[in-house]
């Protein structure tokens, strides 16, 4: 028996084609036949919601796979393929699950500007893809080589400009929470190191004359190595970032 759509906000039809529904959830649960003039059926799918694709873009930035991000939101595997196929609705306390798991603010799923945040952005302003702009921002982050802070700065700055992209903004401040840590540590050791070898060369003693800078350049020499792997990375499409210990941005 041919009859409508019975959720036609789920579907868009084939203008003028005849769809058959197998059942009452047919239109959001599974893939439609549509049958055209040469009788050759093809196979349709429901749209992807906003929320479907956050989903979605959210774990790929992070490398997750849907076993995985399952695991984290401590839901099964069924629910995650219907909620990134916009199957499915989140709610309550499934949605409080998600942003836990993607280690995003709630607001990010349930907030209908934002959610629809990337389709607003301009092309002519934001001519770039977030994989080229990541990679640009962990590259831009190696200026800490010639002033203290740029490593912060640049980023920072590169990050507001891109704030319309939502991967590119939270990632971003993923980078930055991890430059910020980086940054106390490295510099705090090296003035306290500093502190400790003038009060030994005021007794005359040059155990530690070298260690503020051995220290300075051993980790510089890790950040170099961490940044470029990130750049890499980013420039793929995994915005994966060493974690910071605290979280600022």
């Amino acid at each position: 028996m041919l009859l409508p759509p019975k959720y036609p906000s789920q579907c868009v039809p084939y203008v003028g084609a005849k769809i058959k529904i197998g059942g009452r959830n047919a239109c959001r649960m599974a893939p439609l036949t549509i049958f055209r003039g040469n009788h050759k059926p093809t196979q349709f799918y429901p749209m992807e919601s906003p929320l479907a694709q956050t989903i979605l873009q959210h774990r790929k930035r992070q490398g997750l796979s849907q076993e995985e991000l399952a695991d984290r939101a401590k839901v099964s595997l069924r629910t995650i393929q219907r909620l990134e196929n916009g199957q499915n609705v989140p709610r309550g306390y499934t949605l409080q699950l998600l942003a836990q798991a993607l280690d995003v603010p709630l607001e990010r799923l349930t907030d209908p500007q934002r959610l629809n945040a990337d389709r607003s952005v301009s092309r002519s302003r934001l001519p770039f893809k977030s994989s080229t702009v990541m990679a640009l921002m962990h590259l831009l982050a190696l200026s800490f080589l010639l002033m203290p802070g740029a490593n912060l700065i640049i980023p920072f700055i590169l990050r507001l400009w891109y704030r319309q992209q939502a991967d590119v903004y939270e990632a971003g401040g993923r980078l930055l929470n991890f430059e910020l840590v980086w940054s106390l540590i490295a510099y705090g050791g090296h003035f306290g190191l500093l502190a400790l070898q003038t009060a030994l060369l005021a007794q005359e003693d040059t155990t530690l004359i070298w260690a503020p800078f051995y220290y300075l350049w051993g980790l510089s020499g890790l950040h170099i190595v961490l940044l470029l792997v990130g750049a890499g990375r980013a420039a793929t499409g995994d915005f994966r970032t060493l974690p910071g210990l605290i979280r600022v941005f």
